[in-house]
């Protein structure tokens, strides 16, 4: 039967089923019939009352009165990638406003790069965490914080701090203490991917001058449509969910995201609230976001590919439109499954936001997964936290995984983890070996716990497109630590059809944090092997690539090895 007969029956069996409506009161039972009732606060669409427009107004008077250019807000995954998704968006446009950044690392090297990027004395900082003590937004917190205590001394430092949690957390808790100059809650019944819509999304966006109220208008309206649309026509967004859902269960798992130029960081938010939500019980959606579309020899059958387009404003996005359109027409010829979305305006962001928040939950629902927890994430946060307890940096021999193959160059030295035999003395063998473990229906992952730059970028782009065009499988690209409270817990809790190259380096040791009496680098590197350890424990296949020196240098000779491999 074909899919969309197989879409349509499903939508039927909603109707039969009342699951409309049982979906909007939110049943549990729709899921996994366990606490998910507690986390669709999301459902009803918090909007900021205009207590909160007006507190939002006024520290961004003060702002203004202090000389303030630059926010910079400090958090991971469903705090961290909102706002950055708005800032690149949105792109800074009021100029009158901060520039806002984003900090979702503990590379010493990234941590580095953005305070060369920002004046101290010219900086607010916000600490973004739901449950007040995420790992790595409590380091970057308290570095931050020393560095302005320097500058203000310890009863003003905290004028220049403004938090957003939920009521009585840990994090909450301090900034009460060191009398930050706000603190925005977090409603209960909101997990962090669902948050986007409410204070942790919010609030950093309309301090760096977006126009809040008229994304939450728009996406109000939205929500009136679906809510009320069930009983006389079809509802877009149950709609989308309902067809991904049901080809997940065909095999067709690998959601391929066409983005607009101008919403292209929609990806990265996509993905996590699509991993996160669906990679649980040996399932997953996994998404592919940044992959640019190839020829259509390149594609296995496993793949949905998503287009969200936003009217070109230009000669040269319409040209980059109409080159889209037209290979995904050849897709759709060669029996590809294309949905097409379509965005009047970036004032809609909101909207497409929460159209993929229902279609998420829906999605989950017919995949018989809790869309709203992540136990795979929590887990490689706890081997963080045991190796973190060994104080000290970690190399090869700390951790209880044991390697195979060890082979070094004057760049790369690398470490295998996999039941298959991959000897040899040549490193172009042994990387051809590892890919070649790839089956059809897999993909390739590549977790860089390295800086996220354009320049690692670009290489790493052009080793996943290697990949894909040579074994013609679904390829992502994740940097570290963010993507483990992103894509990891499908990495770890989806089906096991994943080969993972993860990069390290040799991280610069002089970002100490002396009150937790550890540097960043420290941090990143137990990370780093926490995400392997688990990965190995799950029977993951997973190779280590170390560069030693010049971290570009290193990436570009792994890029021409691969290269090298694919050609012959």
């Amino acid at each position: 039967m074909m899919i969309e007969q197989l879409a349509d029956n499903e939508y039927e069996k909603w109707i039969k089923s009342n699951k409309f409506d049982r979906f909007w009161n939110g049943d549990a039972s729709l899921w996994t019939n366990n606490d998910e009732n507690r986390w669709v606060g999301w459902l009803k669409l918090p909007i900021l009352t205009d207590h909160d427009f007006d507190k939002i107004r006024l520290i961004s008077a003060d702002l203004k009165k202090i000389g303030c250019k630059y926010i910079v807000l400090l958090g991971m995954g469903g705090s961290s990638l909102c706002p950055d998704m708005m800032a690149n968006i949105f792109n800074q446009q009021a100029s009158i406003y901060p520039k806002l950044f984003v900090l979702d690392s503990t590379d010493p090297t990234q941590i580095l790069a953005l305070e060369q990027k920002i004046d101290l004395k010219q900086s607010f900082f916000i600490v973004s965490s739901k449950s007040g003590n995420t790992l790595e937004t409590a380091f970057l917190k308290t570095h931050f914080y020393e560095k302005l205590q320097k500058i203000y001394g310890k009863n003003n430092v905290g004028n220049y701090f403004l938090a957003i949690t939920d009521p009585g957390s840990t994090l909450d808790i301090q900034a009460k203490a060191e009398h930050f100059k706000a603190t925005f809650y977090g409603l209960s019944s909101i997990g962090g991917r669902y948050s986007a819509l409410s204070h942790f999304g919010m609030v950093p966006a309309g301090l760096s001058g977006v126009d809040i109220k008229t994304l939450l208008k728009n996406a109000q309206k939205t929500y009136e449509q679906f809510k009320h649309s069930n009983s006389h026509h079809q509802n877009p967004a149950i709609q989308l969910g309902i067809l991904l859902g049901v080809c997940a269960g065909q095999g067709k798992n690998k959601l391929t995201l066409i983005l607009s130029p101008q919403i292209q960081s929609l990806g990265a938010w996509l993905e996590q609230l699509i991993a996160e939500s669906t990679g649980k019980s040996s399932k997953a959606i996994i998404p592919i976001d940044g992959e640019p579309l190839g020829e259509v020899e390149s594609y296995s059958l496993d793949r949905v590919f998503v287009s969200i387009t936003i009217p070109p404003s230009s000669n040269e996005e319409k040209a980059q439109h109409q080159t889209i359109e037209k290979k995904l027409h050849q897709l759709e010829q060669a029996g590809q499954i294309i949905i097409r979305l379509k965005m009047p305006d970036i004032m809609h962001i909101s909207v497409e936001m929460y159209r993929w928040e229902i279609a998420t939950a829906v999605a989950s629902s017919i995949m018989g997964v809790n869309p709203f927890n992540q136990p795979d994430v929590e887990s490689t946060k706890k081997r963080t936290s045991e190796i973190m307890r060994l104080n000290n940096k970690l190399t090869q021999s700390d951790s209880k995984i044991a390697s195979e193959n060890i082979y070094s160059s004057k760049h790369l030295t690398i470490y295998a983890y996999t039941n298959a035999t991959l000897k040899s003395h040549d490193l172009l063998a042994i990387l051809k070996a590892f890919i070649t473990l790839l089956q059809p229906e897999d993909y390739f992952n590549i977790s860089a716990f390295i800086e996220m730059s354009e320049q690692n970028s670009e290489i790493l782009q052009d080793i996943r497109i290697l990949i894909r065009n040579y074994i013609k499988v679904a390829t992502c690209l994740g940097f570290g630590p963010r993507f483990l409270h992103s894509t990891g817990q499908a990495h770890k809790g989806g089906p096991n059809t994943g080969l993972f190259l993860q990069i390290t380096t040799d991280y610069p040791d002089e970002h100490k944090i002396p009150i937790l009496n550890t540097s960043f680098a420290n941090v990143i590197s137990a990370q780093a092997q926490a995400d392997l350890d688990v990965l190995v424990n799950l029977s993951r296949r997973v190779m280590r690539v170390h560069i030693h020196g010049n971290v570009y240098e290193g990436l570009v000779e792994l890029r021409n090895i691969i290269e090298n491999i694919v050609s012959k």
